[in-house]
């Protein structure tokens, strides 16, 4: 289930605004999908690296990015998410072995109606995937988001 059209050009200007602020920090990009379209775009684990940033967002019941923060907060009358991390797909430092999360969203302000999940996502190829994520009724996969581009 999509936000309307509408929420989501607002959740991208909105997030392509403070992406201007931040423009030389590292951030980690996240997708939260149901697990059922995932394994239909990514049969193997190969094709789940190989899919694109647009092919994960077509299928996400909630996508954002963080940076130092390890949180994204997002919220307008009509769609909320908040969403924490306990790391960065990358630090200066190296990467992290596993990355937790707690990522909530919903198109009302009484309950998390869309998403509610939390777990463990460790390294899969070039990102960070949920643990055993083909047995998860939803899989988050967090990819390093180079804003320099």
């Amino acid at each position: 289930m999509h936000p309307p059209p509408l929420l989501a050009l607002i959740f991208g200007i909105v997030l392509g605004f403070s992406g201007l602020s931040h423009a030389d920090a590292p951030a980690t990009e996240f997708f939260a999908i149901e697990t059922s379209k995932l394994t239909k775009l990514a049969p193997t684990d190969a094709d789940l690296d190989s899919l694109s940033r647009n092919q994960l967002d077509e299928v996400s019941l909630a996508h954002g990015w963080y940076n130092g923060g390890l949180a994204m907060r997002f919220d307008t009358a009509t769609f909320r998410m908040d969403a924490r991390f306990s790391d960065s797909a990358h630090t200066p430092t190296g990467d992290p072995a596993s990355i937790g999360y707690n990522i909530c969203a919903s198109n009302n302000q009484k309950t998390w109606s869309l998403l509610a999940v939390q777990g463990s996502a460790t390294r899969l190829g070039k990102q960070f995937v949920t643990e055993n994520w083909r047995t998860q009724p939803v899989t988050v996969v967090l990819r390093f988001l180079n804003l320099k581009r």
